[in-house]
């Protein structure tokens, strides 16, 4: 995990510069590590397993692969280089689960993934990558929350679909019984007309 990484990188080099607060920044490690696998564990067991999403930008591929969601796409694959259209991924959204954006995005980059959701009817994941004033635990946490939230809209969805199928079946055997009830009474009004 890059948080963690970068926390013991910081940790190790304040030790060097101040070896007397060593034990301190020890276990300030110590607690946000457990702290942050703690949030991994909880959030990662209500990820199904090979969930993909699109992105937007190559920094958000790391504040949901974490969850173990594999990044198919990116609306923005490289600092050089241009985003890609709608068009040009409207084939590969539609085999998603959910586009991760962020509010705070570049206006074109945001209308893209919105697009993309609205021609797809893929949900929205709404993830923060850059923030001030607030632990990364908390980024971690509600950038979670908006992924599963994502993909329970997804099996929203899909329950949906599933009911509408059922209630179309159901439906079409009402108007096959009903065509035959109807047939049967047309055949036997025209039969007793011809006998006459």
């Amino acid at each position: 995990y890059n948080a963690l990484a970068i926390a013991r990188a910081t940790g190790d080099a304040l030790i060097a510069k101040y070896p007397a607060s060593r034990e301190t920044y020890e276990k300030e490690y110590m607690r946000f590590e457990a702290k942050v696998l703690g949030i991994v564990k909880s959030y990662r067991a209500l990820v199904e397993k090979n969930a993909t999403a699109i992105v937007e930008l190559p920094s958000q591929q790391y504040a949901i692969e974490w969850l173990g969601i594999k990044v198919v796409s990116s609306i923005k694959p490289e600092e050089e280089i241009p985003a890609k259209s709608v068009d040009e991924l409207l084939e590969i959204t539609k085999t998603v689960d959910f586009i991760a954006y962020s509010t705070q995005s570049p206006e074109a980059l945001k209308n893209a993934a919105l697009e993309l959701s609205r021609r797809t009817g893929k949900p929205l994941a709404d993830i923060t990558t850059i923030w001030i004033d607030k632990p990364y635990t908390e980024i971690l946490i509600e950038n979670s929350k908006a992924v599963i939230g994502a993909l329970n809209q997804k099996l929203d969805q899909k329950t949906t679909i599933i009911q509408q199928t059922t209630k179309a079946e159901n439906i079409s055997t009402i108007y096959v019984f009903l065509a035959l009830v109807v047939g049967i009474s047309l055949g036997m009004a025209v039969g007793i007309l011809i006998r006459k």
